[in-house]
């Protein structure tokens, strides 16, 4: 938009608004004027060929008004927007970032739950691969209800293992189906060692090969009876699981 030999004598000037007078887009003697003016151009010349909608349209012409009008008369350059391009360039960058945070997560999860899973289950898990590479819209086909009694295991805790799983596994299909009312908090009360850590662990699987992103963290709380405290922290976490020491191994 502007006229000027090289770019080395364009950029070589003491400010950024010397530039602009170099290129002959700001007249010292009218600059409100040349405010006008090069707004104008910026608009009509390039974001007439934005690929956009009107909302970012107009807040890109605001921008492009308010740090032309900034530069010209104060010597100062603040950015309110960043460009197409810049924005653009930022966005992919960012994503990639988080989905590689996401995906670290997830496998240090992955690592801690099949390690911690493999005796109890009797080796009915699914594979690390199947984990890894569910997604909402394609689920890991593992059933966690109707997994292999262990040995020691009474045939009563079986049966409300199974409960427990079924409890898990309709939260999980109620949270995917979009329904508006939703119980996402599962309460695992038992006595010590009955098995609440390994069926909390087991519907935390359930949930990653269902698709969902999920964060595991064990708080030791206050009082005796409080075993931990296991969040699942996530935008598309169906199920937040709380063990509790009590009496019995339930589903709520």
């Amino acid at each position: 938009m502007g006229n000027f030999v090289e770019e080395y004598s364009l950029f070589n000037q003491p400010t950024l608004r010397h530039s602009f007078v170099h290129a002959h887009l700001l007249d010292e003697a009218g600059v409100h004027g040349s405010i006008d003016k090069l707004a104008r151009s910026h608009i009509t010349q390039q974001l007439a060929g934005l690929p956009a909608g009107t909302n970012i349209f107009d807040r890109c012409a605001v921008a492009a008004y308010s740090t032309i009008r900034e530069l010209f008369l104060n010597n100062e350059f603040h950015r309110a927007e960043f460009p197409s391009v810049l924005y653009c360039c930022l966005t992919t960058i960012t994503e990639k970032k988080i989905c590689d945070y996401i995906d670290k997560r997830k496998s240090t999860l992955m690592d801690y739950l099949l390690a911690k899973l493999k005796d109890p289950t009797d080796g009915h898990l699914p594979t690390r691969d199947d984990c890894m590479n569910a997604t909402l819209e394609r689920p890991c086909s593992w059933d966690q209800v109707n997994i292999r009694m262990s040995p020691n295991q009474p045939p009563t805790s079986h049966a409300e293992q199974k409960r427990l799983m079924q409890v898990c596994r309709n939260q999980v299909s109620q949270h995917k189906s979009g329904a508006l009312i939703s119980t996402k908090g599962v309460c695992v009360v038992g006595a010590g060692g009955v098995g609440k850590t390994t069926a909390s662990l087991m519907m935390i699987l359930y949930c990653i090969c269902q698709g969902s992103n999920c964060a595991q963290q064990s708080i030791q709380r206050g009082p005796k009876n409080w075993l931990a405290l296991i969040w699942l922290i996530c935008s598309a976490c169906p199920v937040a699981i709380i063990c509790h020491q009590g009496n019995s191994l339930n589903g709520a």
